[in-house]
């Protein structure tokens, strides 16, 4: 009697095919790319954020010196020396990413606060640029008066408040 033995074949894979990598590459990729846009908006957010907070505590620390000293810090008042007890820090704030305070004059970019007064130091303007216009409320900042907008857009950039007496 003859016996037919029947060849039974069990392949295994033992990896992934170029097709299946490929999808699985591409797909990474998307999830990375909407990651790092969200990442992006935030770190904005939070930089416009400071800064507005920062003006803000520039404004107060104004008011109680001018409740101090009758007028408003002139440019030549407004140091550290002078400023330092007015603010909860001990410092004047520096911008997020670095920058620093302009006094007397606007500043170029987003990179400062910037703090200008009228020559009789009745009103002030204490300004600073913003990443996402939609935050901004001001146009321009000279000799202490503020140019405010009542729509904002996505072109205004500045972010003031003036004097509150």
């Amino acid at each position: 009697m003859f016996t037919i033995k029947k060849r039974v074949s069990f392949v295994t894979q033992l990896g992934f095919t170029l097709i299946e990598l490929m999808v699985v590459v591409a797909i990474i990729g998307l999830l990375l790319a909407a990651g790092l846009a969200s990442y992006t908006s935030v770190q904005k957010t939070a930089r416009d954020g400071r800064r507005i907070q920062d003006t803000k505590a520039i404004q107060d620390a104004v008011e109680q010196y001018r409740g101090a000293n009758a007028l408003y810090p002139t440019a030549a008042n407004f140091t550290n020396a002078n400023m330092a007890p007015y603010f909860s820090t001990g410092v004047i704030p520096t911008p997020p990413n670095g920058g620093t305070l302009v006094v007397g004059g606007p500043a170029a970019g987003a990179t400062a606060y910037e703090y200008t007064t009228t020559a009789a130091a009745d009103n002030y303007c204490v300004c600073t640029s913003v990443e996402n216009g939609l935050k901004g409320n001001a146009t321009a900042n000279a000799a202490g008066v503020c140019t405010f907008v009542t729509t904002p857009t996505a072109t205004t950039n500045r972010y003031c408040l003036t004097g509150q007496q």
